[in-house]
């Protein structure tokens, strides 16, 4: 079964098909982010300054607009170098679950403190592997 989608200003956004199990996407969105060199300018915000103490932290509406094109909302991403959690915020940006992974406690202590900033909930972080490891999941919610 197909339904048109429509934006906030009512154009249509094209037509999703309940068949699809990848994403939530309708076929015209999914030809433009398969066929599309991303040349949006992403806004420097959550905690951006406090972020950019790792040195390859992404910005998390981009890791949102990614994470929009291959999962649903309300499923898990996992994210094994998690760092100061770009794409944890992005997942919590487009209502998915995330699980990162991370060795630095430094980096870990960031994503908690900005989570807290903008009012995300983050789960505690628990020990993994060895004593420098710690595993920080959760529903993120609350932007």
């Amino acid at each position: 079964m197909k339904k048109e989608i429509f934006d906030e200003q009512g154009r249509s956004k094209g037509f999703y098909s309940s068949k699809n199990r990848v994403n939530d996407l309708t076929g015209k969105d999914w030809v433009f982010w398969t066929r599309s060199v991303i040349n949006k300018q992403y806004p420097v915000n959550l905690q951006h300054k406090l972020r950019s103490l790792h040195g390859g932290q992404k910005p998390p509406h981009l890791c949102r607009d990614l994470i929009k094109i291959f999962t649903k909302q309300g499923q898990r991403v996992f994210d094994p170098f998690m760092g100061v959690g770009g794409i944890l915020l992005g997942a919590a940006l487009c209502k998915r679950q995330a699980l990162g992974i991370e060795l630095n406690n430094q980096w870990i202590d960031i994503y908690k403190e900005v989570c807290k900033k903008e009012n995300i909930e983050a789960k505690s972080g628990k020990r993994i592997a060895n004593e420098g490891s710690r595993v920080s999941s959760g529903a993120l919610t609350g932007l």
